[in-house]
C-alpha cells in the first residue's frame, strides 16, 4: 500500500512539473501570440511590397510585381521583340546608312572596309542582306569602300619586259606595251620609258604604258650627211659603225655610201659607211692656158 501511495505522489508531481514548463512566463495563454491583425480594406498600415500579409518576408522564389513594365501593367511579362526588316543602305554614305539602321532599331553595327573602285566611305555590301528579318540585337555588317587605294609606279627603265610585267603586277597596276623601232638609249628588248613615270603615286589598277625597244630596226639612210652626224644617228639606232674612206665627187668628210643601205636589221649589227676623202695632188685638176693665136 505504501508503495502504491508513493507511486501516486510521483505521478502527480511529474504532471505538475510538465504543466509549469508549458505555461508562458507572463502567465498568458500562448494562443494570443498567434493572432495577427488583418487590416481592414483601405487601411494604409497594410503590408508593404515584399512582405507577406502577416508582416514577414516573402518566401524565396515567389514572383513579386514591383510595378508595371514599360507599356504594360503590374505583373505583366513583356513578349519578345518583333523581328525587324533590314533596310537597304547599299550605295549610301556610311554615316547615313548607320543612321537608317539605328532608326529601324538595329544598333549592333559592324563596319569593315576594303579597297574598291566605288567612292570611299560608301556602303558596297551588307550582311545579312537587305530585306531580311532579324532580331533587334542581331549584328549587321556593313562593307565600306576605302577607295581604290594608292600605289607607286616602279622604276622599270632598262629592265626586261618580263621584269616589268612582274613589277607592275605586284604593284597592282595594269600594263600596256608599245614598241619603239627608232633611236633609243637602252638596249633592244628593254624598257625605254613608262607613262606615268617611275615613282609616281597612282590609284590601284591604273594603266601604265611601257615602251620596249624593238629588236629589229629599219636602217636609216645617212648618205650625204657628214661622217660625224651619220655615225651618231646610226649609233642611236643601236648599230656599230665602221668608217671607210673613198673617192667621190662630194666634199671631204661626207658619206658617199653605206652598207646595208636599207631594210630591217637587228640592233647591234654593223653598218659600214664610206666617207669622201680629200683629193690628193695627183688627183688635182690641171688647168690649161690657151695658146695665143699665131702672128700673120
Amino acid at each position: 500500500m505504501l508503495v502504491a501511495a508513493l507511486a501516486g505522489v510521483v505521478v502527480v508531481l511529474v504532471g505538475a512539473w510538465l504543466l509549469l514548463q508549458a505555461q508562458p512566463p507572463d502567465g498568458r495563454d500562448n494562443t494570443d501570440a498567434r493572432v495577427s491583425a488583418t487590416p481592414a480594406p483601405g487601411d494604409p498600415t497594410g503590408p508593404s511590397d515584399g512582405q507577406s500579409p502577416g508582416g514577414g518576408e516573402a518566401s524565396p522564389g515567389t514572383a513579386t510585381a514591383t510595378g508595371p513594365g514599360p507599356g504594360g501593367t503590374a505583373g505583366e511579362v513583356m513578349p519578345p521583340g518583333e523581328p525587324v526588316e533590314i533596310p537597304d543602305v547599299v550605295g549610301r554614305p556610311v554615316a547615313e546608312a548607320e543612321e537608317a539602321l539605328r532608326t529601324a532599331g538595329l544598333t549592333n553595327i559592324i563596319r569593315t572596309t576594303r579597297l574598291d573602285d566605288r567612292p570611299a566611305g560608301s556602303v558596297i555590301g551588307m550582311h545579312p542582306a537587305a530585306g531580311s528579318e532579324v532580331s533587334r540585337d542581331a549584328a549587321i555588317e556593313l562593307d565600306v569602300s576605302d577607295g581604290p587605294g594608292h600605289t607607286t609606279v616602279p622604276d622599270l627603265v632598262g629592265r626586261s619586259e618580263v621584269d616589268a610585267r612582274s613589277g607592275l603586277y605586284s604593284a597592282g597596276l595594269v600594263m600596256v606595251i608599245q614598241e619603239n623601232s627608232g633611236p633609243s638609249t637602252v638596249g633592244p628588248g628593254l624598257v625605254e620609258r613608262t607613262v606615268p613615270a617611275g615613282g609616281t603615286q597612282v590609284a590601284h589598277d591604273t594603266t601604265v604604258t611601257i615602251t620596249i625597244v624593238s629588236r629589229q630596226v629599219a636602217v636609216p639612210d645617212v648618205v650625204d650627211q657628214s661622217a660625224a652626224t651619220a655615225t651618231a644617228t646610226l649609233r642611236d639606232y643601236g648599230f656599230d659603225v665602221v668608217e671607210e674612206r673613198g673617192a667621190g665627187s662630194q666634199p671631204a668628210g661626207v658619206v658617199i655610201a653605206q652598207l646595208p643601205r636599207a631594210g630591217l636589221v637587228t640592233r647591234g649589227a654593223t653598218v659600214t659607211i664610206t666617207v669622201s676623202q680629200p683629193r690628193s695632188n695627183g688627183d688635182s685638176q690641171v688647168t690649161q692656158t690657151p695658146e695665143p693665136p699665131p702672128v700673120p
